[in-house]
C-alpha cells in the first residue's frame, strides 16, 4: 500500500463511512448488511435512494471500519442477496470490504416492496395484562421494556381481552411475528411465529396459549445483593430477564457497596433465573457449592411483596475460573466459521456460540471454547454469533 492510500484507508477508519451502491434497473428497495451491523436485515440497515438517481442507494455508520465485511440485499431477507455477474452466489466468507462506490450485478431474488402500515389486533385470555408485538420488522428485539410495539387495550368481554398494534414495514405480505404476554422471552406464545399473510390492512388473531403471563401486581424490583469470595474484583449478572445475552456487559455489570457486596436490580419483575461472573464471559460463572468443576444451577428471584426492601441476599461459594486482567478483544479474525454438508463449524470460541435462522429464533446456543459443531440443519442460511460478533452462513 502507498502511503496515501495508507493515510485514506486511516481517515475513513477514524470517522463515519459511507456506503454507495449502484443497482440494477428496477431494485425498488436496497439494504446493507455486514459486521458494521451485526448481520442485520431491519429498517436501521436500509439505504436511502440518491437523490437524482434510479438506482443509487447510500447509508452512513458511525462506527464502521473499512475491514468490515458486508453485502447487499433488495428486500429484508436473506433470500434477496445480491449475486455476482455470472449469477453464482457468493462463496461463505466471500464478503464485500468498503470502497466508495460500489456496484451491485444482479440479485438472487427480486423483491416486491409491499410497504404499508397495518393493525394487528388480538383476541387473549382474560388473565393477560399487557401484550408485545416482536417479529423480523423489529428484528426480534428483546428490549420489551422500550418497545414501540406493546400493544394496547382495546376492550374487554367474555371472551376475554383485545389488544391492537400498528406496524409499518415494507414486506407486509410476508411479515413474520409472534405475541409475548409480558416484558421478557419467558411469556411468549407457545405457537410457532405467524405470517401476516394478507392484502386487508387489519387482521385479528385469536391467541389463547402462552408459556406464562405476566401480573403487575404481583412484580416489583428486585435488587440481588451477593457476597463474592475475597479478592473479587469485578461481578456482572447474567440471566432470563435480558435473554442471556452477553450484547453489552456494561449493563450488567453489578455495583460494589461499602461493605464489599455487590448489587444488581432489576425492575418492575416477578421472578427470574440468573447467575454471577466474576468475568463477562460464560466460562467464568459462579461453581456449585462443593463442586467447583461443575457451574452453579440457575439461581431464581421471586418478587416478594413483604419484602419491604426489595434486597434478595445470596452468597456466591467460588469462581470457575479467575477474572483475566483485561477484556478480550473479540474479532471474527479471531475464530473461523464455515459450513459442512447440513452442519455449522465454529474453530477458535472463546466462549458462546448462538445460531439463529433467518426470522429471528435461536437454533442452537452452546457455551463452549475451542472447536464447534452444531446439530444437522436444514439447507437454508443462518447467523452464527460467536463470542458476541455475528456473521452470515449458508448451508447446502
Amino acid at each position: 500500500m502507498t502511503i496515501v492510500g495508507f493515510l485514506l484507508a486511516f481517515t475513513w477508519q477514524a470517522k463515519a463511512l459511507t456506503y454507495t451502491v449502484t443497482v440494477p434497473d428496477g431494485t425498488q428497495a436496497c439494504f446493507i448488511a455486514g459486521d458494521m451491523n451485526g448481520w442485520s436485515l431491519s429498517l436501521d440497515s436500509r439505504m436511502t435512494p440518491v437523490d437524482g438517481t434510479t438506482n443509487q442507494f447510500t447509508i452512513d455508520y458511525p462506527d464502521a471500519n473499512v475491514t468490515d465485511g458486508y453485502h447487499y440485499y433488495c428486500g429484508p431477507d436473506w433470500a434477496y442477496a445480491e449475486v455476482k455477474a455470472d449469477g453464482t452466489a457468493f462463496a461463505d466468507g466471500e464478503n464485500r470490504t468498503w470502497t466508495d462506490a460500489d456496484v451491485v450485478e444482479g440479485w438472487a431474488k427480486d423483491f416486491v416492496l409491499d410497504e404499508r402500515t397495518v393493525t394487528i389486533n388480538v383476541l387473549v385470555p382474560s388473565a393477560v395484562y399487557e401484550v408485545y408485538l416482536v417479529g423480523n420488522f423489529n428484528n426480534w428485539s428483546s428490549d420489551f421494556n422500550n418497545s414501540p410495539y406493546k400493544m394496547d387495550f382495546v376492550s374487554e368481554d367474555a371472551d376475554g381481552k383485545v389488544f391492537s398494534v400498528d406496524v409499518t414495514w415494507i414486506d407486509v405480505i410476508n411479515m413474520q411475528f409472534k405475541f409475548v404476554a409480558g416484558p421478557d422471552w419467558t411469556y411468549q406464545q407457545t405457537e410457532d411465529n405467524y405470517t401476516y399473510g394478507s392484502t386487508d390492512n387489519v387482521i385479528n388473531i385469536d391467541e389463547k396459549n402462552f408459556k406464562a403471563i405476566f401480573d403487575p401486581t404481583k412484580a416489583g424490583d428486585i435488587t440481588i445483593k451477593a457476597t463474592v469470595p475475597d479478592g473479587t474484583d469485578k461481578v456482572w449478572i447474567q440471566g432470563s430477564f435480558i435473554g442471556w445475552s452477553w450484547d453489552d456487559p456494561d449493563a450488567l455489570e453489578m455495583t460494589k457497596q461499602d461493605d464489599g457486596t455487590y448489587t444488581f436490580t432489576v425492575p418492575n419483575v416477578q421472578a427470574f433465573s440468573y447467575k454471577l461472573y466474576n468475568w463477562p464471559d460464560w466460562a467464568h460463572c459462579e461453581y456449585a457449592e462443593g463442586d467447583p468443576s461443575s457451574d452453579v444451577p440457575d439461581r431464581t428471584a421471586t418478587f416478594d411483596p413483604d419484602n419491604t426492601d426489595g434486597i434478595y441476599p445470596i452468597s456466591v461459594f467460588g469462581w470457575r475460573q479467575d477474572a483475566p486482567t483485561a477484556i478480550p478483544q473479540i474479532s471474527a479474525d479471531k475464530f473461523i466459521v464455515f459450513s459442512t454438508t447440513g452442519q455449522i463449524a465454529v474453530e477458535g470460541a472463546f466462549s458462546q456460540v448462538d445460531i439463529f435462522n433467518v426470522t429471528g429464533q435461536a437454533i442452537q446456543s452452546v457455551k463452549t471454547s475451542g472447536a464447534f459443531t452444531s446439530k444437522t440443519l436444514s439447507a437454508g442460511v443462518y447467523i452464527v454469533r460467536v463470542d458476541g460478533v455475528s456473521q452470515k452462513v449458508i448451508v447446502k
